[in-house]
């Protein structure tokens, strides 16, 4: 910050009388009318995607790099440096004091296929409106997306076809209230180039629009061979001013900056009428130097004159140009003064963590952003050279005096602040966003702000969104483009309220932008602010608890907020550390407690915490749970299982092993599951989903198919899983190792390498206890089946299963039998049943989906299917007979058999074992029987040796007998 008053400044005026040698011109010209749109006409988001790439503009324009200073630069009114205040944010010594208030904060519009974003925002009564290249979002202010439109589109009927729209600007015109839109197109080929302007009918973006192809190949109406290029759009209470640079076409030269002058009552019509204007072109600054990229003002208040600034454009600078526009709708003339400032350099371009070549495109210093005027008081910013990187520098000039009265470079050192916004409030509160990256820091998106009455300098930066990755995109070009500029806005429904729209690399060479409204003052009275307004607790296991959530009540109203209570309804959450009521929380204080949830059932649970208070905008501020209960339950024996990855949503399925087809149990709520199995003692079905780091290993819900994280495994790639008998498990990976993993630690053991092997899924054969394995090599051998031996990792061939179609997953019953997948993800899944002795496989049938990538079933019990009539004739009485062998390893057989019992010649009949404490362990029958003799199949594969216990219910018949398992 300098305070200027004791500086003697000469100023040098050009006067109307002289304009002449400022600029060309004045010249009129018109179009006789435009189109009416509406935005029901257009998809509720019509926006591209990621796609082809598409730069910011495709013509060729001449480079007009900035010239050296001459040596008769204005003095400037501090060395280059006397003027940096550090941001204090990225250092530890942040100073207390109360924050801004956060309005609202969402993501905007994601990547298109444009570089770089160009991102802009307005904001009206109830709308906020966000441009990037190629497309705008119309949304309210809590974030809800309400139309997403290609500019194109937009204004196809305006233009008459495809315009290529680039370079988008937004406005909202507190005077009129109306939006404003301009886009810019330009094509060498038909050497036409157009400003396309888009107005509202009125306060609300929804509905009808008027929309104009205004040419800008002319000075007035005269043909200029040339086109314009990054245009600021500014307007005062009686006319809309567009500057421009002026580039010729197919690269014929740089004719400079043009200013277009236009009445407003012309567009507010609301007919879409003829438009007239009035241009200045060729403007220079007192020296005759050029002004590369002249921003025309935003307006907050009456001034007789209407101002624009610009910087001349070297490699540096010691004053600002500001001009002055009187009289611009009757005999319009310009004026000019030099301000000089603290000398600056020009912004380097920037690095990045992960470094990266090109280095990001910093933006040099030009001025990107339309300077705010407000009382007398005309604000600017660009970015400026510090120290090796960038600050993001603001001007404040009093226009009264035309001093600088506040000067500010704003940064830290070894960090990039670049392509700075600035928007200023009702009380010249300011604040400045900007993206923000070092060596250490991904290019994020970041704010600073100062109130009038602060000392100078600016507060610690706030973050919007940290960077995410690295960023180095420029579609077979030479330069990694960022900005061009940033979005910064005032609210006028409430004029403490201001909004940014700001670039940052969202992932690995992914821009995104972010919304974020803020303020710097407390609310009129007391205001309940939350850390959050929902909470979702996810999928949690029934009957335990999550972890608990941290919840942070903060008044940000300027009277002493009374909170009477805070409530709940469900049992199911549960709120912690809460005070006794009523408690006052004083201005920018807060109140904090904890709340968890611990379902008993499954099934999503929906609660909301109420916050009973004095804030008279909102006395019961709600706060919305979500969780969602999950019961894991036992597989049932004899029912195999199956889980689909891409396309199809990841899910869990029951498979019928007649037919093939596949029945949806539910979502596991996760991305992918590569392989499953089931623990041979509590039979749960477990599913991992790899990645070339770490395998995750997940326990998926029979209810409903959700996973529950159990384990993550410091072992890669490893797709194929399966338990052994004693609940270790085993994987293997696409480079042919085996590991046993403890799953209760986690910790892996590596067991050998069978060289060659591309393992897609395993399965344990429950009568010989030899792991089965099938494989996904890429062009032959696909259909291959093999054991592997599972102390050291060697594999022996089997067969094939037909067609040279890789079989993805195989699962075997409790007696051997062995099913197994046929199909891709693009094609629809086939069950198969495959010979042990030979692996081929024959057809069961379709599954009716893409996507199964894998089987699992229970191996201790064949379940109830698996109980057959052995003896024709009517027993004449309940019969449970001894197990046979007994003592047996690992299976025995147990016949029953039932007499003719009820009128209905039926009984419902249960045959279940139990270990020697009483605890059931499985279920062989329970289901309704004829009579008839009877023979269960008990495999006790993964059951400990001992004695065990085995009991029939039939009707009011019951009895129990002993076996004993031998290992």
């Amino acid at each position: 910050m300098r305070h200027l008053t004791h500086v003697m400044l000469v100023l040098l005026l050009c006067t109307a009388a002289a304009f002449g040698q400022l600029a060309q011109g004045p010249a009129s010209g018109s179009v006789s009318g435009g189109v009416t749109v509406n935005t029901a006409n257009f998809e509720a988001s019509d926006a591209p995607g990621p796609g082809a790439p598409v730069f910011r503009i495709a013509p060729n324009k001449v480079p007009v790099p900035p010239l050296p200073m001459p040596a008769n630069m204005p003095a400037p009114t501090g060395p280059e440096g006397s003027n940096f205040v550090r941001d204090r944010s990225v250092t530890s010594d942040l100073p207390m004091g109360p924050p801004p208030v956060t309005v609202a904060s969402w993501q905007g519009i994601p990547q298109t296929n444009s570089i770089p974003p160009d991102p802009h925002v307005a904001v009206g009564p109830n709308h906020v409106i966000q441009t990037v290249n190629t497309s705008f979002r119309i949304s309210d202010k809590n974030g809800t997306t309400l139309k997403t439109i290609t500019a194109d589109a937009w204004f196809s009927s305006a233009f008459g076809g495809n315009p290529g729209a680039f370079d988008p600007k937004v406005q909202y015109d507190h005077f009129a209230n109306r939006w404003i839109m301009v886009w810019l197109h330009q094509s060498d080929a038909a050497q036409t180039a157009a400003f396309l302007v888009s107005v509202s009918d009125d306060s609300d973006p929804i509905g009808t629009w008027y929309n104009w192809s205004l040419p800008s190949n002319v000075y007035g109406s005269t043909s200029n061979g040339a086109w314009a290029d990054y245009q600021g759009v500014g307007y005062d209470q009686q006319a809309l001013y567009f500057t421009n640079n002026q580039f010729g076409f197919n690269n014929s030269g740089y004719q400079g900056v043009r200013i277009r002058i236009m009445a407003k009552a012309q567009f507010y019509a609301n007919t879409a009428g003829a438009i007239s204007w009035t241009d200045f072109w060729g403007l220079r600054d007192l020296n005759g130097n050029d002004v590369f990229g002249t921003r025309p003002a935003v307006v907050y208040s009456s001034p007789n004159e209407y101002y624009l600034v610009g910087k001349p454009n070297f490699t540096g600078g010691t004053y600002l140009a500001v001009y002055r526009l009187t009289n611009p709708l009757t005999s319009p003339s310009i004026s000019c003064v030099h301000v000089p400032v603290t000398a600056w350099s020009n912004a380097p371009n920037v690095d990045q963590l992960g470094g990266g070549s090109p280095q990001i495109d910093g933006g040099s210093s030009y001025i990107r952003n339309e300077p705010v005027y407000r009382d007398s008081a005309l604000w600017i910013v660009h970015a400026v050279a510090s120290s090796g990187t960038s600050a993001a520098r603001y001007v404040r000039i009093n226009t009264s005096t035309n001093f600088a009265i506040e000067d500010v470079a704003y940064g830290a050192q070894g960090y990039y602040y670049f392509y700075p916004a600035l928007i200023a409030d009702k009380d010249k509160n300011i604040g400045i966003t900007f993206s923000r990256s070092a060596n250490t820091e991904y290019a994020g998106a970041y704010f600073t702000w100062r109130l009038d009455t602060d000392d100078p300098g600016l507060r610690p930066s706030e973050t919007m969104r940290p960077g995410a990755g690295n960023y180095v995109v420029t579609f077979g070009g030479t330069r990694n483009r960022w900005g061009d500029y940033m979005g910064a806005a005032l609210d006028p429904a409430d004029k403490s309220n201001v909004w940014f729209l700001t670039e940052y690399a969202a992932a690995t060479n992914t821009w995104g932008v972010w919304v974020h409204g803020t303020r710097f003052v407390p609310y009129p009275g007391a205001r309940v602010a939350s850390s959050t307004t929902s909470r979702d607790f996810g999928r949690v296991e029934a009957t335990k608890s999550s972890d608990t959530l941290e919840v942070t009540l903060r008044n940000m109203g300027d009277s002493n907020l009374n909170i009477s209570n805070i409530t709940k309804s469900q049992s199911t959450y549960g709120l912690l550390n809460l005070p006794t009521f009523p408690r006052t929380v004083a201005t920018y204080d807060s109140l904090k407690f904890k709340v968890y949830f611990r379902p008993t059932t499954h099934g999503v649970v929906r609660d909301t915490i109420r916050i009973l208070s004095n804030d008279g905008s909102n006395p019961t501020f709600n706060i919305a749970l979500l969780g969602k209960g999950v019961v894991i339950g036992r597989a049932t024996a004899g029912v195999l299982y199956a889980a689909s990855g891409p396309p199809a949503t990841s899910s869990l399925y029951t498979v019928n092993t007649n037919t093939g087809a596949a029945t949806l149990v539910g979502e596991t709520g996760i991305g992918e599951i590569h392989g499953t199995t089931i623990h041979p003692t509590t039979s749960e079905i477990y599913g991992v989903f790899t990645t070339g780091i770490s395998t995750s290993l997940y326990r998926l819900s029979v209810i409903g198919g959700d996973a529950l994280p159990a384990k993550t495994l410091l072992v890669p790639n490893a797709r194929a899983v399966t338990f052994a008998n004693d609940g270790s498990l085993f994987a293997a990976t696409n480079n042919g190792r085996l590991y046993r993993v403890n799953i209760s630690t986690g910790d892996t053991t590596y067991v050998g390498t069978s060289a060659g092997m591309i393992y897609s899924g395993l399965a344990l054969n429950p009568i010989t206890g030899k792991i089965w394995a099938t494989v996904r090599p890429p062009l032959t051998g696909r259909d291959r089946v093999y054991t592997i031996d599972p102390t050291n990792g060697d594999t022996t061939f089997v067969g094939s299963t037909g067609g040279n179609n890789i079989t993805p997953y195989l699962a075997f019953d409790a007696r051997g039998k062995l099913y197994g997948l046929k199909g891709t993800s693009s094609q629809i899944d086939t069950l198969i049943v495959i010979d042990t002795t030979t692996a081929f496989g024959t057809r069961i049938g379709a599954m009716g989906l893409a996507g199964i990538q894998t089987l699992a079933m229970r191996i201790d019990s064949v379940g109830t299917q698996d109980v057959r009539e052995i003896a024709a004739g009517v027993p004449e009485k309940f019969v449970l007979e001894q197990n046979y062998p007994n003592p047996f390893n690992p299976v025995t057989k147990i016949r029953f058999s039932i007499p003719p019992g009820l009128r209905s010649g039926d009984v419902n009949v249960s045959l279940r074992v139990y270990d020697v404490v009483g605890q059931e362990v499985t279920t062989l029958v329970n289901q309704t029987l004829q009579s008839g003799t009877y023979e269960a199949t008990f495999n006790a594969a993964g059951f400990a040796s001992g004695l065990y216990f085995y009991k029939l219910e039939a009707g009011t018949f019951v009895e129990t007998r002993k076996m004993l398992l031998v290992r």
